[in-house]
């Protein structure tokens, strides 16, 4: 197909999945061919040059070609004055959209106040042909809450996580400890600051921002925020935790609840790094792991030193080997690119 594009905003770089998932997303629809289109342009100066900029900018979007395949990373964090302006492209040139979930806020809850974001939301769903959606479990919820149909939604999978080179992590059966990171603030990851008074006897460690160092202990350490291009290099441990909320009972709250339904971006980096994961059952990435072989499933978290005891040297084994295989795909960019591929199949 020749006419693909993709629209963005220029992104910063930090030291966070949002920004990691985003610049790997833009590498991977540059290598397939897609032309990338700026909006909203991140911009220094008074605040009415700033709007007159961004509303300039989506003039931008009047250079797609008639016909054309047009990708949309969801969400930009910006209103929806651009969505109005792809409904007016849809019309007058017959152009098809695939929006790519980065999060569903409405889904997320993340800002229940932030009526913004679900105004955004039902605005990308009633102007979208196709969705690349996360895994199965929500491509399940797009059909039951929003009447999609199953030839308009793509399984990304796992999101990729772009590296250099290969995975050149060593042999890490000799390690110990469980890997947590990510964003460690007390609202979204309560449950780290429960660790040390809890029954979970095993050396924790943790890697990310936003973390309360006060509240670490023997069992609990902290080794700073990396550079998200180098953290898969720098993670230690035997294995990697995905749990979110604020109680090690189950994950709970908005982001315990969002655990069922999304892909934790950590997923991706524990794979990169070669790392085999530790998962919550009703998470929606249980069954990959479990599919995969490449670790194994909880119901809480006092569970992980006896399953990690009960885990025979040539299981583990076997969990790195599958790692690697699986390593080497996220770190070339694959699970989109074949998403990529299915999507210019349905045009």
């Amino acid at each position: 197909m020749e006419n693909k594009y993709y629209i963005t905003r220029n992104q910063p770089k930090a030291n966070h999945a949002g920004s990691k998932a985003v610049l790997d997303t833009e590498l991977i629809l540059e290598k397939c061919n897609y032309r990338r289109i700026n909006i909203f342009p991140y911009r220094k100066g008074l605040a009415p040059l700033r709007k007159a900029g961004n509303v300039l900018s989506l003039l931008n979007v009047y250079s797609i070609k008639n016909n054309s395949l047009v990708v949309v990373e969801h969400p930009l964090y910006i209103n929806s004055l651009y969505l109005q302006t792809l409904k007016k492209l849809k019309a007058k040139r017959n152009v098809k959209i695939a929006f790519l979930i980065h999060d569903f806020e409405t889904l997320r809850n993340l800002f229940p106040d932030n009526e913004m974001m679900r105004i955004v939301d039902k605005e990308m769903i009633s102007i979208s042909d196709y969705l690349i959606v996360h895994n199965k479990k929500m491509k399940e919820y797009f059909i039951s809450e929003y009447d999609f149909k199953p030839e308009q939604l793509i399984e990304l999978g796992v999101f990729d996580y772009i590296c250099e080179g290969e995975n050149s992590i060593a042999d890490r059966s000799k390690e110990e400890g469980v890997t947590i990171a990510g964003n460690l603030n007390p609202t979204k990851s309560g449950y780290v600051y429960k660790l040390q008074s809890s029954a979970v006897h095993t050396t924790f460690n943790l890697f990310g921002v936003n973390f309360d160092q006060t509240l670490s202990g023997d069992n609990v350490k902290y080794f700073g925020s990396k550079d998200a291009d180098e953290l898969p290099n720098c993670l230690n441990g035997k294995y990697g935790l995905i749990w979110d909320g604020s109680s090690v009972e189950c994950c709970e709250g908005a982001t315990g609840e969002y655990i069922r339904y999304n892909n934790p971006h950590k997923v991706s980096l524990y794979i990169a790094a070669g790392l085999p994961i530790i998962i919550w059952r009703k998470a929606a990435l249980a069954d990959f792991v479990i599919d995969n072989n490449i670790g194994f499933v909880i119901d809480n978290l006092e569970e992980i030193p006896e399953k990690i005891s009960a885990i025979s040297d040539e299981e583990y084994e076997l969990f790195s080997n599958n790692m690697r295989s699986l390593s080497k795909k996220v770190r070339t960019g694959e699970f989109l690119e074949n998403a990529l591929k299915e999507l210019e199949r349905k045009n």
